[in-house]
């Protein structure tokens, strides 16, 4: 079982998501992993080294992955304001040709059905799951001389994404 140290850092396993994981998010085996030697997963969360040539075709293969399977509502989203004055509104957004693969957080959306749950004024993905990719700076592994810089997390919205915006 991987560790975590209480400074954060994270033990070198060299191993990836676990089926279990992947599907209780609905994803299969297939679903990408970098072409590297050295990584970690801790539960949901993979911790790779990427430079930055590697970084967007690894970025592309996920959101490729995703558009290619059977999944519904594959994008991204954004935050528009709050609701009720304290929760997130987080609204869908298509992924178009000048979507920016190469910036240091990526977030992806998508979900297993292409039911909504429709609310008053608001349609929602449910369920409604995302994979998350931050880019760091460089941290080394836990008694290692290897590094990571990228952290792959895969859950489920905490606050669901908003489909249809009203007008």
């Amino acid at each position: 079982m991987l560790s975590l140290s209480s400074c954060g850092r994270v033990r070198l396993n060299n191993s990836s998501f676990s089926q279990d994981v992947l599907s209780s998010y609905g994803l299969s085996e297939s679903f990408p992993m970098p072409d590297i030697e050295h990584y970690s997963t801790y539960n949901n969360t993979l911790y790779v080294y990427l430079d930055d040539s590697i970084y967007e075709s690894y970025i592309r293969s996920i959101y490729e992955y995703l558009a290619s399977g059977n999944y519904y509502y594959v994008g991204t989203y954004y935050q528009k304001g709050l609701v009720a004055e304290m929760l997130p509104d987080y609204v869908y957004k298509e992924i178009d040709n000048k979507y920016d693969f190469t910036s240091d957080k990526q977030k992806f959306v998508y979900s297993t059905s292409s039911e909504l749950n429709n609310g008053t004024y608001r349609s929602f993905m449910d369920p409604c799951y995302r994979v998350k990719i931050k880019k760091n700076e460089e941290k080394r592994f836990l008694f290692s001389k290897e590094k990571y810089n990228v952290i792959i997390t895969i859950d489920k919205m905490p606050n669901s994404v908003r489909v249809i915006d009203e007008q």
